[in-house]
């Protein structure tokens, strides 16, 4: 595949993750879809992540990979990965979740079917223990749907590059949402894969950036007054949404379609 154009790249930051990366690149070379490049940014790893990275590089010309000997965080080594992403589309997994065998060509042939500028899916959540639940993500988001929290799984996320141009993770917190929020600011709305069955697996750790409540709440509240500029009392109401959809989120409970209407401007 020298000098040709992928159909899609995918962005996989790694940091210290040796003990999950091998499982998550052989979950991409599993793909059905094998038109794609991976692009594996190393960030200042101290344990043997890139030396695995790396040898994956060496058997597979599809693989590239990236390293920073300075630490970028999530925000900034995705970035520059982005930076080098040469395929059409881009997709999103990071070192330590995993994707079905017919994630990408379920999503890419969605896309070129429908017109879908944007795209993701229902994924399941486990741990060490095994699996948890399936979040069920609604069939359509627009931007003032996707106020009200997040409903697009990173690693289930699939966007024309094209649309992401000059769009770039911020160091927030909640780097996902913030960059979602600009993507559909710009696509209007995106889809769910049609189909209920969960094309992508994300893996709980006990240390998870996710597992600190209040600080993800004083991050969503940060978005919402900071980033986006929001009036008070919409923050609010759309703080108490965010509030709800991540408990909806975390039970697996088929509530997450909720819609609720705020009571004027």
């Amino acid at each position: 595949m020298d000098n040709v154009q992928p159909l899609v790249s995918i962005i996989m930051p790694a940091y210290n993750a040796e003990a999950t990366l091998e499982e998550s690149i052989k979950s991409v070379l599993a793909q059905t879809l094998q038109d794609w490049e991976l692009i594996i940014a190393v960030d200042a790893a101290t344990d043997g992540t890139l030396a695995i990275a790396l040898g994956w590089q060496n058997k597979d010309s599809r693989i590239r990979v990236i390293f920073e000997e300075v630490n970028q965080g999530v925000a900034g080594i995705r970035n520059l990965a982005m930076a080098q992403a040469s395929g059409k589309y881009i997709a999103f997994l990071d070192s330590d979740d995993l994707w079905l065998p017919e994630k990408l060509s379920m999503q890419l042939s969605f896309m070129s079917e429908s017109g879908a500028r944007v795209c993701y899916s229902a994924y399941r959540r486990f741990d060490k223990q095994g699996p948890l639940n399936i979040v069920m993500p609604p069939d359509r988001v627009d931007y003032p749907r996707l106020l009200r929290g997040n409903v697009i799984g990173n690693l289930t996320g699939v966007v024309e590059r094209s649309l992401v141009d000059g769009i770039w993770f911020e160091r927030v917190g909640h780097e996902d949402y913030l960059f979602w929020l600009k993507v559909l600011a710009r696509a209007g709305v995106a889809y769910r894969v049609p189909g209920n069955a969960p094309i992508a697996e994300y893996r709980v750790a006990e240390n998870s950036l996710s597992a600190n409540k209040v600080r993800n709440m004083r991050w969503q509240w940060h978005i919402y007054r900071k980033e986006l500029e929001l009036p008070l009392a919409q923050s609010l109401y759309f703080m108490a949404s965010y509030v709800i959809l991540a408990f909806y989120k975390r039970a697996g409970l088929r509530s997450l379609f909720f819609s609720v209407k705020p009571g004027g401007k």
